[in-house]
């Protein structure tokens, strides 16, 4: 997971946030949005000599531990699942908190995560381009707000076979854990956006990885080319305002 910060745009936004000691981050689909958070939240804390925290959804706990303790192995780190953080709102207040605004969707857990926003010393606020300004705007301020734009996929892979013709495989499924966060702590409009959301980053893949010659796809349009040329040209850069 830390191996998404390496990129050179990834390492200026997590250097950038660091520096303004909190902020927002807003990504495009394909863009590392929650590493980038996570790895600024972990040296931001370890800078400032205070306790991390991040709440997001259950399935990601373990890669959040394991990301933590890559970048600051001794750390105070706490990850939450939205349950326990509203559950127990005494636990690991302060220091530094890393907060998804998917977990604001939903108005029965709002307040009390807002409550805790409202309490850390430092915030990091990672969102999707695109979210719903209102939920940006409860949020404590004021915010440095940055943009991290999407990567292009890595080549997919070739499968050779024994007479010669080499085969290009697709990758255009989303893996379950993009499912699994899609249909989490989402009510019926929220769960049609989330999975709106990942057959979007079902198509963007589709474009990133084309099929075969032997396998026609239907011709797209210049947009559509327009499109897929730029997803290839990687990070377009860094936008701070």
């Amino acid at each position: 997971m830390n191996e998404a910060t390496d990129h050179p745009e990834a390492a200026q936004l997590v250097d950038s946030l660091v520096s303004s000691e909190g902020g927002l981050l807003s990504y495009d689909f394909g863009a590392p949005g929650r590493q980038i958070a996570m790895a600024a939240g972990a040296h931001l804390a370890a800078r400032s000599g205070t306790s991390l925290t991040v709440i997001d959804f259950r399935h990601l706990v373990p890669q959040i531990h394991a990301t933590v303790a890559g970048l600051h192995p001794d750390l105070p780190c706490t990850p939450m699942s939205i349950g326990e953080a509203i559950q127990f709102p005494e636990r690991a207040t302060g220091g530094v908190l890393v907060l998804h605004t998917d977990l604001l969707h939903d108005p029965g857990s709002r307040e009390a995560l807002l409550a805790r926003a409202a309490a850390a010393d430092r915030l990091i606020v990672v969102s999707p381009a695109g979210v719903d300004r209102s939920l940006i705007d409860a949020l404590p301020a004021p915010r440095a707000v940055m943009k991290a734009h999407a990567v292009a996929p890595p080549a997919p892979p070739a499968v050779g076979h024994a007479d010669g013709v080499t085969e290009v495989r697709e990758h255009q499924e989303p893996s379950r854990e993009e499912l699994a966060e899609a249909v989490q702590n989402a009510g019926p409009d929220e769960l049609r956006r989330r999975i709106a959301r990942v057959q979007e980053q079902r198509r963007q893949r589709a474009i990133g990885y084309p099929a075969p010659e032997s396998a026609q796809l239907p011709t797209r349009d210049h947009g559509q080319e327009q499109s897929a040329a730029q997803q290839q040209q990687g990070y377009r850069g860094v936008s701070l305002t």
